[in-house]
C-alpha cells in the first residue's frame, strides 16, 4: 500500500512523502517499492494454464478477476471473465490461445466492462475446463493518472460536472438578483408615487389653510 512506503495525505489533503518510511521500505523490498510506484496494469495468475498476457493502461480496471476457459480438441470453445466481486460471468472473445475481455465502449468512449482489453494466454495442450484468478495490478502513479483522467474528461469528468454545477448556481443567483432588483424598482416607484400624492395633498391643505387664514384676517 502507498502508506507502507511513506506516501500519505496531511490534514489539508496535500500528498507528502515520509522519507524515513520510504528509505526503510527501499531497504527491505526495492522491487516491491518500484511496483507500488510505477506498475502500470501488470498482472499475475494463480494458474499455469491460464496466464496474464497483457492489459491496457487506459481501459483495463485494476483488480482481481475470475476466469473460466473450456478447451476441447486443442482449441478454446468457451471463455468467460468477471471481477471476483461480481456474481455473473461475461463472455470473452478468443483467437488461437489468446482470450480477450469484452472491449466495448459506451457513448462517451469509456469501457463498458472492467476487463476491457485484458488478455490472457491459455495452454492448449490439455482438454478440460480450467479456472484461474488473475490479478491486474496498478501502481500509485497509475492510480493518480487514472484519477486525473476521470476528473479531466471533457463531458463526464468531475471537474467539468462541478463547473457546470457552479455555472448553474451562478445563473440561479443571477436570476434571483434580477428578480429582486425588479421587485425593488417597482417598490421604489410605488413609494415615489405615494410620496408625490402626499406632497400634493399637503400642498392642497396648506393652500386651504392659507385661504382660511386670509378670510379670518379680513
Amino acid at each position: 500500500m502507498p502508506g507502507q512506503i511513506g506516501l500519505e495525505f496531511d490534514k489539508d489533503g496535500v500528498l507528502n512523502l515520509n522519507t524515513n518510511v520510504f528509505d526503510e521500505a527501499i531497504a527491505q523490498d526495492y522491487m516491491g517499492v518500484l511496483a507500488i510506484i510505477g506498475a502500470d496494469k501488470t498482472g499475475s495468475s494463480d494458474s499455469n494454464t491460464i496466464e496474464f498476457y497483457d492489459a491496457s493502461s487506459n481501459y483495463t480496471t485494476a483488480g482481481s478477476y475470475d476466469v473460466q476457459v473450456v478447451v476441447s480438441g486443442g482449441v478454446i470453445t468457451s471463455a468467460q471473465i468477471k471481477l471476483s466481486s461480481e456474481s455473473s460471468y461475461r463472455d470473452a472473445t478468443y483467437s488461437g490461445n489468446i482470450v480477450t475481455g469484452d472491449s466495448t465502449f459506451d457513448d462517451n468512449g469509456d469501457p463498458v466492462y472492467p476487463e476491457n482489453a485484458l488478455q490472457l494466454s491459455v495452454d492448449l495442450s490439455r482438454d478440460d475446463t480450467f479456472t484461474a484468478t488473475v490479478r491486474v495490478k496498478q501502481g500509485f502513479t497509475g492510480a493518480i493518472e487514472d484519477a486525473l483522467d476521470n476528473m479531466l474528461k471533457a463531458t463526464s469528468g468531475s471537474i467539468q460536472i462541478d463547473q457546470e454545477h457552479v455555472n448553474d448556481t451562478i445563473e440561479d443567483i443571477q436570476e434571483k438578483i434580477e428578480l429582486e432588483e425588479d421587485r425593488l424598482t417597482k417598490r421604489e416607484a410605488r413609494l415615489v408615487a405615494r410620496f408625490s400624492r402626499l406632497e400634493r395633498t399637503l400642498a392642497l391643505i396648506q393652500s386651504q389653510m392659507a385661504a382660511l387664514g386670509f378670510g379670518v384676517g379680513m
